[in-house]
């Protein structure tokens, strides 16, 4: 088995309406850029039918160019890498093909990436290969060795559901697809699912931001600058670009030109910053906006630390809800854990949730496949729909329902004896409602707003870390909360 090295080199910027419009259309012929990285699927971490809306890749269609098939230690496994998935508008898409080396037709566990599928996804996928699965890694449109323009998400309704056509077409394909994956591989999940492909019967999306505008760009009404600029200079190049003045990067004015003022040109960065409000340009990044179309059973799995935690419970409660069928909407499952955006894995040093904390999710993946692809009864079903992580008391604990029908809800209201300044200040959480101002008891704490000299998020739901605020100047009511009186 070969690869070319892995090179960077610069796209010529293509516009989120070309791309969009009429389906995906712009086409770059690039040369394959077998990058080997980290899997894009591993089983531990990842990763009734309607008239569909767009057509489906055509019987008759090209067979895939430079499948390259090559031998594996493992006798019992068929690996093909970079076969060349064509799109209806001609566009191949890299992709990584593994299947049980006994012929047969098997149903598939497909994962589309942004990061590339890379070289090392043997390994992974020989886990599910065992339990009688092929599985298909994906490169989407424009990253790694796919041809084709990359413009986030512009193009993976399209390509999605073309990508589902092929693969439930394909005679190693029992016809019953899953898709799994997290973050960027949980939004092309449900990006395409409302176009009802007759072969996509499953989904485990993990830490999904299901609505771009709500959930990743602007959440709370803000733009999310620090996040949005790590990743949108990440992904700059076809490989990934590294090496950046962050902080000088994160204080430049005016944000519409900060791209080019780096030396880049990337119109999805200029169209993030043109469209501060909810308007049509993120109608084809809204999942949720479809989930009447949505025809599929989900497991959703996310974290309480995780930037995303509020699309995740969105595709729970709106699939839940208002999906296609009844079928549809019995058939969500929810699990929040104590993680951040990396589900399943210990992230800060900080704490310890105990070893309980992992929450057996390669199995939960397995029984939830085998159900659904298999026709196996595993009981997933009628076990509670929700599972959650109770911190502190560190513990899972099952429910009926999202959000908890006992909730009850307590306020608690920002004190200090005027020195809340900082991690190391005196500010607190307290249930009593503060006396006004000047009456002898919450002296009222100040800090200094300076646009020119921003203050970068210190913690919150991070997509990988985060900590306490220790610059003077800084508000922090985190400490010490007072007792929570009903």
């Amino acid at each position: 088995m070969t690869h070319s090295s892995a090179r960077h080199f610069r796209q010529p910027a293509a516009s989120f309406d070309a791309i969009v419009a009429a389906g995906p259309s712009v086409a770059l012929r690039a040369a394959p850029l077998r990058y080997a990285c980290a899997a894009v699927l591993a089983i531990a971490s990842v990763a009734s039918t309607a008239q569909a809306q767009t057509a489906p890749v055509a019987p008759g269609a090209p067979q895939p160019a430079s499948a390259q098939t090559a031998p594996e230690k493992d006798p019992e496994v068929i690996a093909q890498y970079n076969v060349m998935v064509p799109m209806r508008d001609g566009v191949r898409l890299s992709t990584d093909i593994y299947r049980p080396a006994k012929p047969g037709r098997y149903p598939v566990v497909l994962t589309r990436g942004a990061y590339g599928n890379g070289s090392g996804g043997l390994a992974g996928a020989t886990e599910w290969i065992k339990r009688g699965y092929a599985v298909v890694n994906q490169d989407v449109r424009g990253r790694y060795d796919s041809e084709g323009h990359y413009y986030p998400y512009a193009a993976e309704l399209a390509d999605g559901y073309d990508t589902q056509q092929w693969v439930g077409s394909q005679p190693w394909s029992s016809g019953k697809i899953g898709m799994v994956g997290s973050s960027y591989g949980a939004s092309v999940q449900w990006l395409s699912a409302h176009l009802r492909s007759p072969s996509l019967v499953a989904l485990i999306p993990m830490v999904s931001p299901f609505n771009y505008y709500k959930s990743v760009a602007y959440s709370g009404g803000a733009f999310q600058l620090a996040s949005r600029i790590d990743w949108a200079f990440y992904m700059a190049g076809r490989t990934g670009q590294t090496g950046f003045d962050w902080e000088r990067m994160r204080n430049h004015l005016p944000l519409k030109d900060m791209d080019t003022a780096f030396g880049y040109d990337l119109p999805y960065w200029r169209d993030w910053i043109a469209h501060p409000s909810e308007d049509s340009y993120w109608d084809n990044l809204n999942a949720e906006a479809r989930i009447p179309e949505i025809d599929v059973p989900a497991l959703n799995i996310g974290g309480w630390y995780d930037a995303f935690l509020s699309g995740t419970l969105a595709s729970y409660t709106g699939m839940r809800d208002r999906a296609y069928s009844e079928k549809a909407r019995q058939g969500q499952k929810l699990v929040i854990g104590p993680w951040n955006h990396f589900v399943s894995r210990d992230w800060t040093p900080a704490l310890d949730f105990g070893p309980d904390a992992k929450g057996g999710i390669e199995q939960m993946q397995v029984r939830w496949f085998d159900h659904w692809l298999k026709g196996e009864d595993t009981g997933f079903l009628r076990e509670p729909p929700v599972r959650l992580f109770v911190m502190g008391e560190n513990r899972w604990r099952d429910e009926q329902e999202w959000p908890l029908a006992r909730t009850r809800y307590t306020r608690y209201y920002f004190h200090s004896d005027g020195k809340a300044n900082t991690a190391d200040g005196d500010g607190r959480l307290d249930t009593r409602k503060p006396r006004a101002a000047g009456t002898g008891a919450g002296a009222a704490s100040t800090y200094r707003y300076d646009s020119p000299d921003p203050v970068m998020a210190p913690g919150g739901n991070p997509t990988a870390g985060g900590g306490r605020a220790r610059r003077r100047g800084l508000l922090d009511h985190l400490r010490r909360p007072g007792p929570a009186r009903h």
